[in-house]
């Protein structure tokens, strides 16, 4: 029920907004006028955040468009609004950035794209790196490879890092129940379930599993991160089979919450990882 309002404790109240000598940090409990007390009367508790009215910030107006931005200019954006839903890789010689589909609109761009994703690689890298991406864009060329359905796809992948493509629905089911959950429809979601064959959306699945794999397959225990990479195009797989008359927005929202509630949640991720 709270967002803060920077991602750094101790650093709350903070605000980046402009004065004729460039940009400076101000305390929002000191912005003058109307929108100075908007602020205060929306910051609660005692670790101060906004709170949220109806799920929404109290500063996002009727069009989607964040109030603090409109009136302090884009350097008053707050430091959690900033990065999200932005996530970072960083190797030994460089810094990947994407974007995680918990945004509703990241999940909308992603998995609409009817092209392949082309992942444009550092050059100055080591060799130890060069070998991780080398092995990389063979992952993506096999999950890329429109000449075989996205299903056969994933088993060549899960093959070539010997794991057998078999799922235990029940199992699945438990483990993910045991993790912290934000929202109830989640559990809701995946109490739901009852067929646990893999159903292919083409396109979709094909960009969902590139992501996945763009996100967490980073060279620490492959065979565990690709693990990862098919066990949640299974589950989501199933949830968009449950829902799939309800049409594309749902589908996108399914795959939001699959990374609201787990990709976005460090002992979440961990207990996933320890499960495999």
């Amino acid at each position: 029920d709270k967002i803060s309002i920077t991602g750094k404790e101790g650093d709350w109240y903070k605000v980046k907004v402009k004065d004729k000598t460039g940009y400076i940090r101000e305390d929002l409990l000191d912005v003058e006028g109307e929108m100075g007390e908007r602020i205060r009367s929306n910051i609660k508790g005692d670790v101060p955040h906004f709170v949220l009215k109806d799920n929404r910030c109290p500063f996002l107006n009727e069009k989607g468009l964040c109030d603090i931005i409109s009136h302090f200019g884009e350097d008053g954006l707050c430091d959690i609004c900033y990065l999200h839903p932005r996530f970072q890789n960083e190797y030994e010689s460089f810094i990947e950035t994407g974007l995680g589909l918990c945004c509703e609109e990241v999940s909308r761009i992603i998995l609409s794209e009817k092209e392949k994703v082309f992942i444009e690689e550092a050059e100055d890298v080591t060799e130890e790196e060069k070998e991780f991406l080398k092995e990389r864009s063979k992952v993506f060329s096999v999950l890329q490879n429109r000449e075989k359905p996205m299903v056969e796809r994933l088993k060549i992948l899960a093959k070539e890092y010997g794991i057998p493509f078999e799922f235990e629905l029940e199992k699945v089911k438990k483990k993910y129940l045991e993790l912290e959950r934000l929202d109830e429809k989640w559990t809701d979601e995946l109490n739901s379930i009852s067929d646990g064959v893999f159903e292919d959306f083409d396109t979709m699945t094909e960009q969902l599993a590139v992501y996945f794999v763009f996100r967490h397959f980073k060279g620490a225990d492959k065979k565990k991160e690709i693990y990862f990479v098919l066990i949640s195009c299974y589950l989501v797989s199933l949830l968009w089979k449950k829902h799939k008359d309800e049409g594309f927005e749902k589908l996108t929202d399914i795959a939001r919450m699959y990374s609201q509630e787990v990709e976005y949640c460090i002992p979440n991720m961990e207990k996933i990882m320890e499960g495999i």
